[in-house]
């Protein structure tokens, strides 16, 4: 179904290849699972299935791709997305659409089905990762895990052979990815050939035929998955998770958060910096609430984790707190301010925040003018400014990316770039929406780490996240999100 020979691609202004001599052959019906580490060419070698590499992307491609017979660096995209249906990492780089209905419609659209199977496909593709009821729904009101079930159902619209996918999950909440998992797998049951990347290998171990895991710009592991098990040693040294540890989107992840927080001892009463008191807000007045009377208070020094179900106002909740977002109803106060006094800019410096998206904070022209750019804005000492940057670099493992364009960089490593740009400002407050996403075990471990540092520090920090696991490792409290409203502080 899928041969790759030689593969090398480099892309333009870097100097060494993202991928390099890589071959690979995936059958017919294979359940195809692609691990390893953050920036490793995962990516890069996604994009060479359905022609992005190299039609669409700049650089140098050696070797060949070949699916269903296609070359797919000659064939057209028309043909190629009717072979290969490619959901990115982040969904709001592939949705342009502003309703549900029309975002699905336009690749039948431009294929020129006929309307009649333009319409079954919609409702085959919004009922196949269960979003029927959103059908009339702005693309903008979508969580990220909405947003992510949305271009999946755009690609099964168009009836593709091969699947392939970037990480689907790392937004979405426990129950949906098992859903969306049975969804795959019916898909591969009935033939249809699935390439998966994703990090959380013990959340589909059970689902997929064979594993393939790349280090740096190669494949360095190739084999079912009975037999990759037998090889931990590289799991171990390459930093991921081994397929036989915990299920980190357990059902039961509620209770072992309770149990376990039932042996940590309290926070210390100190100031507190963040409040909400009862607060409601919508988008828009056509609209339902979103926050429906959510109420909680962060101190100083304290790290919070916030859990959930998609859609239950989880990042809207975040935005309130950085006076990006101010409620229709009740009160939010940041450093003992009411944030209807205050605005973005007013508190930069203060809180920083990291976007679930973070290629949105990132404008400059290489990492190290990333980092720099808060402080060189806050007029920080120029004698600090050196000492501050490599400090960041280090705790977040990017100096080795120092004269990389962050957009170019993978999506994991442009979150911990994100993350070294507020960090380096040295905020009072961190709030940061999935910052595991993307991670691998290491990098996450230093991305955390880090965090830590900051709360002894005295900051307070508020993350958002679907890893149970990050949850209990290192959060002082864990706040539980449905309907609107914290319906659990443990």
């Amino acid at each position: 179904m899928i041969e790759i020979k030689n593969l090398t691609f480099t892309y333009q202004g870097r100097d060494k290849p993202t991928l390099k001599n890589l071959n690979l052959r995936v059958k017919k019906g294979e359940f195809l699972l692609i691990t390893g580490p953050t920036g490793c060419g995962k990516t890069t070698l996604l994009k060479a299935l359905n022609g992005l590499i190299p039609q669409q992307a700049t650089g140098i491609m050696e070797g060949s791709v070949t699916v269903a017979g296609i070359d797919t660096g000659r064939s057209p995209m028309r043909e190629l997305t009717q072979k290969v249906g490619l959901v990115f990492q982040s969904p709001d780089d592939q949705i342009f659409s502003t309703r549900v209905e029309d975002e699905i419609a336009f690749g039948p659209e431009n294929l020129c089905f006929q309307q009649e199977e333009i319409e079954r496909s919609i409702d085959y593709a919004l009922k196949a990762v269960g979003l029927s009821k959103f059908r009339d729904h702005g693309t903008g009101s979508l969580s990220g895990g909405e947003k992510q079930r949305l271009a999946i159902a755009s690609a099964l619209a168009m009836h593709p052979e091969v699947l392939a996918l970037d990480e689907p999950f790392s937004q979405m909440d426990g129950s949906g990815t098992k859903e969306l998992l049975e969804v795959i797998r019916k898909l591969n049951k009935e033939g249809m050939t699935i390439v998966l990347i994703e990090h959380r290998i013990p959340a589909v171990f059970r689902h997929v035929s064979r594993i393939v895991i790349m280090e740096k710009d190669r494949i360095i592991l190739d084999e079912d998955k009975e037999k990759a098990c037998m090889r931990q040693d590289i799991f171990q040294r390459v930093g991921l998770w081994l397929p036989d540890d915990k299920d980190l989107i357990s059902d039961s992840c509620q209770k072992e958060v309770k149990k376990s927080q039932k042996n940590k001892s309290k926070v210390s009463q100190k100031e507190i910096v963040l409040e909400a008191k009862g607060i409601y807000f919508r988008y828009e007045k056509k609209d339902n609430f979103i926050l429906k009377g959510a109420s909680l208070c962060i101190r100083k020094g304290e790290i919070v984790a916030l859990l959930g179900d998609n859609g239950t106002g989880k990042s809207t909740l975040l935005l309130h707190f950085a006076a990006i977002l101010k409620p229709e109803k009740g009160t939010v106060k940041i450093l003992s301010k009411d944030s209807k006094d205050l605005n973005s800019f007013k508190l930069a410096g203060k809180v920083g925040v990291v976007f679930q998206n973070p290629t949105l904070m990132l404008f400059c022209n290489s990492v190290k003018e990333e980092v720099e750019f808060g402080p060189r804005a806050l007029k920080f000492p120029q004698t600090r400014l050196p000492g501050l940057v490599s400090e960041t670099l280090d705790a977040l493992s990017i100096k080795n990316l120092i004269k990389d364009a962050p957009l170019s960089l993978s999506n994991g490593q442009r979150l911990r770039v994100a993350t070294a740009s507020i960090a380096s400002m040295q905020p009072e407050i961190f709030l940061l929406d999935e910052p595991t996403q993307g991670q691998d075990r290491v990098n996450i471990e230093s991305l955390m780490n880090c965090l830590k540092i900051k709360s002894s520090q005295g900051a307070a920090v508020l993350f958002i996240t679907h890893n149970a696991d990050v949850a209990l490792r290192y959060a002082d409290r864990i706040l539980f999100m449905k309907g609107g409203q914290i319906v659990e502080d443990v």
